[in-house]
């Protein structure tokens, strides 16, 4: 196989980069509540769908509320437009919530991942530094920060911050995943590969750890690492890269035409690579 085929697969892993930002209770009381349309509770639901809850806390926010009140709104609608996907309009409700609260951690951390999602990392990175000055343990805020540096290719900080997360939360499997790219990304394969089986322990049908526990094993134990993708096809079958790695990994131990089958498979899924593009004009679709 051409030297770079396959360069543009992404690692997908579990940046976590809108979880943490649960809604912020609001405690006005009950006899403010009672004279609400359920504003209040919709805006401060993590489980309301976020573009009802942003229209909620903007609609609590045309009201004369306490200061403390007013920047847990904004924090809530931050939050909803990150998952509305709207870092510009939610890094302003973090500001404002900042501008009333210094201090308030879940703004912070909003903040950091507003930046980013912006695609202002190193700003984002310094933000999220600065939140867990306040709270050195908080897992979300080491996650992010973590999957910050690892797209800007910090591996090792990327490490020191899953590993972290993963110590204090040995259950968090998305924790163990991440450790595990950024160990796979420094060359750590069996340091990788025990991260990823932790994952597939906790997570049986985790297709994306069976897809990256294979590729520790590409080299000194095909055949595993082949049944490691055949699993990841197996629990995601519409799931394109998987088809293309294991047609790569098919290539590599001789067998060309599973490797075209997977190869096609995956260009018909829709996966974009222009040495797949080469290969399936090649063998004829």
């Amino acid at each position: 196989m051409a030297e770079g085929a396959g360069a543009n697969i992404s690692n997908a892993w579990r940046a976590r980069l809108i979880a943490g930002l649960a809604a912020l209770a609001l405690t006005q009381g009950a006899a403010v509540a009672q004279i609400r349309t359920g504003n209040a509770e919709d805006c401060a639901d993590p489980k309301i769908p976020a573009d009802r809850a942003e229209r909620a806390c903007s609609a609590e926010l045309t009201l004369n509320l306490p200061s403390g009140t007013r920047a847990r709104l904004l924090a809530n609608r931050g939050g909803a437009r990150l998952d509305l996907d709207r870092p510009l309009a939610a890094l302003d409700d973090f500001d404002k919530a900042l501008a009333i609260e210094p201090s308030m951690f879940v703004a912070m951390t909003g903040r950091a991942r507003a930046l980013i999602g912006m695609g202002q990392w190193q700003a984002g990175i310094a933000q999220f530094s600065a939140a867990l000055e306040q709270k050195p343990n908080d897992v979300n805020a080491l996650m992010g920060r973590g999957a910050a540096h690892l797209s800007l290719g910090e591996n090792a900080a990327a490490l020191a911050d899953f590993d972290k997360a993963a110590q204090i939360a040995p259950k968090d499997l998305d924790a163990r995943y991440n450790r595990g790219v950024a160990k796979l990304r420094l060359g750590d394969n069996s340091g990788a590969a025990a991260d990823f089986s932790a994952v597939i322990a906790g997570d049986p049908s985790d297709a994306g750890a069976y897809l990256m526990r294979a590729r520790t094993r590409i080299g000194e134990r095909d055949p595993l690492a082949l049944a490691d993708f055949g699993r990841a096809v197996a629990l995601d079958p519409e799931w394109a890269q998987a088809w293309f790695e294991r047609g790569q990994q098919f290539d590599r131990m001789g067998r060309v035409e599973d490797a075209n089958r997977d190869f096609r498979r995956a260009y018909e899924l829709g996966y974009e690579d222009r040495w797949l593009q080469e290969r399936i004009l090649a063998i004829g679709r």
